[in-house]
């Protein structure tokens, strides 16, 4: 089983990243992009890395963050 299909909480901060593109597009007028969704969740699972994760899973995903 690969390590993101063993981490629960990917779909919820996947969705948040989602969710927070489509809100900046219809309140602020900024365009949608899959750049700045990848971005958003990127730093969205930086966060959680550093404050959330367990501390046995910590490195493994942070270095699947660093390869995508």
């Amino acid at each position: 089983m690969s390590f993101a299909a063993r981490w629960v909480r990917w779909p919820a901060e996947s969705q948040n990243s989602i969710w927070s593109v489509r809100n900046d597009w219809t309140f602020n007028n900024v365009p949608p992009s899959v750049h700045s969704c990848k971005r958003k969740f990127m730093e969205e699972m930086n966060i959680v890395c550093l404050h959330r994760a367990r501390s046995s899973l910590a490195p493994a995903m942070m270095e699947w963050l660093s390869s995508l």
